[in-house]
């Protein structure tokens, strides 16, 4: 294992790791931006959009960082463009704007909807995906501005948008308050599924037969699942089928003295391993809770390696992956690089 101290940012992107230490984006142990702030960098189309300390936001492309005044809806980059908000600012406490898109090539705005204080979340066939309010979500096509469908969540369902998890099979599938998790026809609005009441599932006096939070859950395209952990229960959703299924792995995560998974929210993982953290006691000191980080095996439901750290706690709860290497960060600052030897310890 290798360190990295007075890290305040780490992400995977495309294969490749990016971390900020001492206010510049490194990679490659190259420093490649002056003055990033923490996490706050995005790889788009044509460069890397970040944040300063100062809260100013620029686009590094060729080589020249460009200041950017229209603040960028990250999630919705798409062929060289993304949704921007326009002539943002603070009304009456709240923050308001129009809606815009952005050229990445030319560094212009070039169009601008009839809609105020809209948030994109995600475009699929030049449609964008979003929301006025998260009781409330919708889609617009970007050519000609008209709302194609809206999904009302607090009077069908008395509930609220927390996060797209994302789009399978033209289902958009979408983690909701009180246990509620959708699949929806990302082309029409209708609702093609409904998950909630898990009959017999049952953990401490919050969720008895109801789903745990769909915030537990990651879009497992490749093997067609949704999958995700809670307490010591291992989930799997098949999205053609529909079906839940559920693994109690108290007994397997109790060798490694795990008593249970940390908070989960969209960690990595592969073809065969999710990486997790875990609150672990050791024997020596039952009373102290540590912090671990795993890889677990989705085939055999095992634990196929585990880190305990002892000294310090974790300053998140998801790791960040490549193809041969795990980082964490913890909280004090120190980044843990763990190799994918076997010789080492492996991932």
């Amino acid at each position: 294992m290798k360190k990295e101290e007075k890290i305040t940012g780490i992400k995977c992107i495309d294969n490749n790791s990016y971390f900020t230490k001492k206010n510049n984006l490194v990679c490659d142990n190259e420093n490649i931006i002056k003055g990033v702030e923490g996490f706050s960098f995005w790889l788009l189309d044509k460069g890397i959009y970040f944040h300063n300390n100062e809260g100013e936001e620029f686009l590094k492309r060729d080589n020249k960082n460009y200041k950017i005044t229209y603040p960028f809806f990250v999630k919705s980059n798409l062929d060289y463009k993304v949704f921007c908000a326009v002539n943002y600012r603070r009304e009456n406490r709240k923050w308001m704007w129009s809606l815009g898109l952005f050229d990445l090539t030319s560094l212009s705005l070039i169009k601008e909807f009839p809609f105020e204080n809209y948030t994109v979340e995600s475009v699929v066939d030049n449609n964008s995906i979003g929301y006025f309010e998260k009781n409330k979500i919708s889609a617009f096509n970007i050519d000609n501005c008209k709302i194609n469908w809206e999904l009302d969540l607090a009077t069908i369902f008395n509930s609220r948008l927390i996060h797209f998890i994302g789009v399978y099979e033209n289902q958009l599938l979408i983690a909701c308050r009180n246990h509620l998790l959708l699949s929806v026809d990302i082309n029409t609005g209708e609702i093609l599924h409904k998950w909630q009441e898990l009959v017999g599932f049952e953990v401490g006096s919050l969720y008895k037969d109801v789903l745990p939070d769909p915030t537990n859950f990651v879009l497992d395209k490749q093997d067609s699942k949704l999958i995700g952990v809670f307490d010591t229960y291992y989930f799997e959703i098949d999205l053609n089928t529909k079906e839940i299924s559920y693994y109690q792995l108290k007994e397997e995560l109790s060798k490694y003295n795990i008593r249970s998974f940390r908070s989960f929210n969209d960690n990595p993982f592969t073809s065969e391993y999710l990486f997790l953290t875990a609150h672990t006691f050791l024997k020596e000191v039952p009373n102290v809770n540590f912090s671990s980080v795993l890889s677990l095996n989705k085939k055999t439901k095992k634990v196929d390696w585990v880190h305990t750290f002892k000294d310090v706690g974790l300053g998140t709860n998801v790791p960040q992956i490549t193809d041969t290497h795990l980082y964490i960060l913890d909280l004090e600052g120190t980044l843990h690089i763990f190799e994918k030897e076997v010789e080492k310890e492996s991932i």
